[in-house]
């Protein structure tokens, strides 16, 4: 590799779609298409025949009902947070602990101190 060349991933980042309404339908799934570095690989949402309805779209295999199957899981990468707003925060919260990388709809949190809170340290610092 040389100077200012970056090597790109060899297998694309695996991610899954938190919340499975039209934002993501609209919004994420396209624009995650358009990049070859980038694959959705799962769904999860509390409506049962969504996540059916979105896993023959979207041509994910994984569907899921409740997010600690989505983040406890190796084979994927990275969520997109997609859900009502309340729920943003702990979500984010569950996602970070088990080491996910994470981009959540706005805001994280729905009152003004608690968005701090999830705030953290890049790995490995104290």
């Amino acid at each position: 590799m040389s100077n200012g060349e970056l090597k790109l991933r060899e297998k694309p980042v695996r991610i899954a779609i938190i919340g499975a309404g039209a934002v993501s339908d609209y919004h994420h799934v396209p624009g995650i298409g358009l990049d070859p570095r980038a694959k959705v690989v799962a769904v999860c949402d509390k409506d049962t025949q969504l996540v059916a309805v979105r896993q023959e779209q979207w041509g994910v295999a994984k569907g899921a009902l409740e997010v600690d199957e989505i983040v406890e899981d190796p084979e994927i990468d990275a969520v997109i947070i997609a859900t009502p707003n309340f729920t943003h925060r702990s979500i984010a919260i569950l996602a970070a602990q088990a080491g996910k990388h994470i981009l959540c709809e706005k805001p994280l949190g729905s009152m003004r101190p608690r968005p701090r809170k999830c705030t953290w340290r890049p790995i490995g610092q104290a």
